[in-house]
């Protein structure tokens, strides 16, 4: 595919991360992981996201990358409290941007051959959102995480989304982590590769942290991939976003095989595990009360 810009839409968070006795706070979300990975990889993006006007300095990110931004009002940002514990993460929510509306995107669709969908929440998007980036014909990936979750009063839990079904029908490269497909799975009574069959989805990537994962492939070819090991690990967050990217930087802008966009992607995940690659300086800006403490 010749070389094109790619509409990041989701929303921009601001995330608490406690591991132990140790609390910090720096920015994150799909459309930041991604957007920068997408970046520095050579791809174009710009992003789509809605912010609270007190915290559009935190869009300063993008700019000191060279990204563009569309960034909607809302009435607040969305905000995570990671909980860390090994590889186990526990979240809450207390509360979340405005849903990123049809009429901010319907000027800009013609702009884009790609959009890669990154909610963090089943409402993150709105419906009609959704249904016209399905309509554009244009090539779209997602990330499903935010669709097989469920804000039950701030808490995060597991859940498939109503809003799954439609996502996955208008998308041909999705990510999900290895408990995220087991929670669709479940919530459908099929299999992996049913799953791929029934939604049409050229390339299902499955992603498994330390063991590496497995590329399902709509003709039916399984590819599983080795993660690359790091020895010290500085944090784990936002590593799926950018091995997803990177993954799709390879075989969708490079023309590259799924092996070598794998072996890729794996070596750029690792090095955002080991805080080498998006660092947590470049994710907490001058606008961002960041701190690090006990």
């Amino acid at each position: 595919m010749k070389e094109c810009s790619v509409a990041v839409i989701g929303s921009l968070t601001v995330d608490t991360i406690i591991e132990g006795s140790c609390l910090h706070r720096q920015c994150g979300g799909t459309v930041m992981y991604s957007g920068i990975t997408f970046k520095r990889c050579g791809i174009d993006p710009c992003i789509i996201t809605n912010v609270a006007d007190s915290d559009r300095s935190l869009l300063d990110i993008f700019a000191a990358e060279g990204i563009p931004v569309h960034a909607g009002s809302s009435a607040a940002t969305t905000n995570f409290v990671n909980y860390l514990k090994g590889n186990r993460r526990r979240q809450e929510m207390p509360c979340h941007a405005d849903p990123i509306r049809a009429d901010q995107i319907e000027d800009l669709v013609s702009a884009f051959q790609h959009f890669h969908i990154g909610a963090l929440h089943p409402e993150d998007i709105a419906m009609d959102t959704l249904r016209l980036i399905g309509r554009s014909r244009k090539i779209v990936s997602v990330d499903i995480q935010g669709f097989v979750r469920y804000n039950d009063h701030g808490c995060i839990l597991r859940r498939a989304s109503d809003l799954l079904p439609l996502i996955l029908s208008c998308a041909r490269y999705v990510k999900a982590d290895a408990e995220e497909i087991e929670a669709v799975m479940k919530a459908y009574d099929t299999d992996v590769r049913e799953l791929v069959r029934r939604f049409d989805i050229e390339e299902l990537v499955v992603t498994n942290g330390s063991r590496g994962g497995v590329i399902i492939r709509l003709n039916g070819d399984s590819v599983p991939y080795n993660a690359v090991t790091v020895e010290s690990i500085i944090s784990t967050i936002g590593a799926g976003d950018v091995f997803f990217a990177a993954y799709l930087a390879g075989r969708l802008y490079r023309g590259e095989s799924i092996v070598v966009s794998c072996e890729t992607a794996s070596r750029t995940a690792a090095r955002q595990v080991a805080g080498q690659f998006i660092t947590h300086d470049t994710l907490c800006p001058e606008g961002l009360q960041c701190f690090n403490g006990t």
